[in-house]
């Protein structure tokens, strides 16, 4: 009977035991969901960064102020820059004078805006100096009033008269070509003494070697200057500002220099683009009438 009943409790017990691991192992189950696989995450590409635009410096121009050079002679160097052939059009003259410097323009007379170029220019306090046609060498076109080796001395003097009237209040007078005529000694001898007794010099653009006027400007006692440098044979803005630079050491180590140009777009440009360093490097622009050589002067 007892081993019955011991039987029976064992039974029960392990009965129970069971029931209770079970149980258990439910719980976990249920409590604990089931994972998801993992997912590997992707790298993620940053949103390009477009960088900032610099701000824009405001423009500062160059400064423009010369500043003083002492020449071996004393004082600064100046340069006097001449643009030839003004008359025949007007469109550019507000170029010129948007440069706010003391340019010469040499005007030929007779032409469409010959008297108004002069009366403006000479109110913005430009030079004003008469152009005037004079024989070259060359066969080339030659103006109806050109000074020729053939003309007489009275017909010289009106044509000069006329074309003082044409460009009135110039205050002195260059050759338009002229190789011919600048190399005579007669023609020279009557156009300077004219223009001495009109009280105005002369400017000798110097297109041949064999020019007398120097000689005969020291011997009438008129005053006189003449041309260094020839700006614009090369219509090339490169180029007109090379010579511009020429021009410049000249008259940095002279102490004053006459270039002569003519009225193109690309020398207006050239000019433009190079003052700033030629004043900087202590040259001063001047006109034609500032650099005058006198008889008593050393005229070569």
């Amino acid at each position: 009977m007892m081993d019955r009943r011991l039987t029976i409790a064992l039974a029960v017990a392990f009965i129970v035991t069971v029931a209770v691991f079970t149980v258990r192992g439910c719980t976990k189950r249920s409590d604990v969901p089931k994972s998801a696989p993992a997912r590997v995450a992707r790298p993620v590409k940053p949103a390009p960064v477009k960088p900032k635009p610099k701000p824009k410096r405001p423009y500062k121009a160059p400064e423009t102020v010369p500043s003083p050079v002492t020449r071996p002679s004393g004082g600064e160097a100046k340069l006097a820059i001449v643009l030839d052939d003004w008359g025949r059009k007007y469109d550019i003259f507000e170029e010129v004078l948007a440069l706010e410097r003391p340019l010469t323009l040499a005007v030929i007379p007779h032409l469409p805006y010959s008297a108004r170029i002069a009366r403006e220019g000479r109110a913005a306090g430009l030079g004003i100096i008469v152009h005037f046609p004079m024989q070259p060498k060359a066969e080339t076109h030659v103006e109806p009033t050109t000074i020729l080796t053939t003309t007489p001395d009275a017909v010289i003097k009106k044509r000069l008269d006329d074309a003082f009237r044409s460009v009135a209040g110039a205050q002195g007078m260059n050759n338009h070509q002229g190789s011919a005529a600048t190399s005579d000694l007669r023609v020279m001898r009557t156009v300077l003494g004219h223009l001495k007794s009109k009280n105005v010099f002369f400017l000798d653009s110097n297109v041949i070697s064999t020019t007398v006027g120097p000689r005969v400007a020291k011997e009438i006692g008129i005053p006189f200057t003449k041309r260094d440098v020839f700006l614009d044979n090369e219509l090339d803005e490169d180029a007109i500002v090379e010579q511009l630079r020429k021009a410049k050491r000249i008259a940095l180590s002279r102490g004053s220099a006459v270039a002569i140009g003519h009225d193109h777009d690309v020398t207006l440009a050239a000019i433009r683009r190079v003052l700033p360093e030629i004043e900087r490097e202590g040259v001063r622009l001047v006109l034609a009438k500032d650099l005058l050589l006198y008889p008593e002067d050393d005229i070569e």
